[in-house]
């Protein structure tokens, strides 16, 4: 059981190492983008392309001329918004869990429970 640790142990020591890296990487892309106004703007972007995307398979199923012309507008306005957003948002939703800002280590103490008005007084 021990190896099986070990090997789990050295797993996630690599993906936090290899999160840190890819964080290097994109730290100086689009740092205009990076404000939640503007990353923002771009959910609608990817928002309307999905739908978009489905819609073209929609139209190739029927087998209807305009499923190429549909689906390269919405893959032309969904790639690269979708791109965008992960770089805007520092991929904290994929982050190891060591990486995470709201990691908590498993010796951390808990708050204790919040004491609540009774009901019935």
């Amino acid at each position: 059981m021990t190896g099986a640790l070990g090997l789990i142990d050295r797993y996630q020591n690599y993906r936090v190492r290899r999160w840190l890296v890819q964080e290097q990487r994109t730290v100086g892309m689009l740092t205009g983008w990076r404000s939640q106004r503007r990353r923002r703007l771009l959910v609608p972007a990817v928002g309307i392309a999905l739908p978009g995307i489905a819609a073209a398979g929609v139209l190739r199923a029927l087998d209807l001329r305009a499923a190429p012309l549909v689906a390269l507008v919405a893959l032309l306005l969904f790639l690269p918004s979708w791109t965008m957003l992960r770089i805007a948002s520092s991929g904290q939703d994929h982050a190891p869990t060591r990486c995470s800002t709201n990691w908590r280590s498993p010796t951390a103490t808990r708050p204790g429970p919040r004491a609540w008005p009774s009901p019935n007084p």
